[in-house]
């Protein structure tokens, strides 16, 4: 399993992936073996994006009268990074409860909100990427990025 921690810091796929690397690093034989089923699995949202990606989806957002308010306060732009990029927050610095095993009623709240959060940004990225796909702002595969499962980055990478 993945620990809270890594989930806070929304290094998940960075995980698996890091771990698929080193296995292809190391083996000398067969070094990934899956098995799929009927689920398409976990679509975590993008932990770094482009900041000039996010504006076209935010401002593509924003033109169908949609709020992006969850995307200003979760997404920080990076202007030191080139090119400049925008860092999903770690969820303990919003929600300072996520982790706080010591009360596990607090706790519980903010995963339920985080977990509600996510749901809404998962669907603000594809609505916004879909659009911006459709008016040829982004390419099919920066739009499949916010539709792709983390089975899927693990099998084709």
């Amino acid at each position: 399993g993945v620990r809270d921690e890594a989930t806070d810091d929304h290094m998940t796929t960075e995980l698996c992936m890091r771990e698929i690397k080193n296995c292809q690093r190391l083996s000398m034989g067969p070094n990934f073996v899956v098995f799929l089923g009927q689920k398409y699995g976990y679509r975590p949202i993008p932990t770094y994006i482009l900041s000039s990606e996010l504006q076209l989806i935010r401002d593509d957002l924003a033109a169908m009268g949609i709020d992006v308010t969850l995307l200003d306060m979760w997404y920080k732009k990076d202007s030191n990074a080139v090119p400049p990029i925008s860092i999903l927050q770690p969820i303990s610095s919003i929600l300072t409860n996520f982790n706080n095993k010591r009360v596990p009623k607090l706790q519980a709240e903010d995963q339920a909100v985080w977990w509600d959060t996510l749901t809404k940004m998962q669907k603000l990225f594809r609505k916004g990427a879909a659009s911006c796909h459709a008016q040829g702002k982004l390419d099919k595969d920066q739009m499949h990025n916010y539709f792709m499962s983390v089975t899927e980055r693990e099998v084709i990478n």
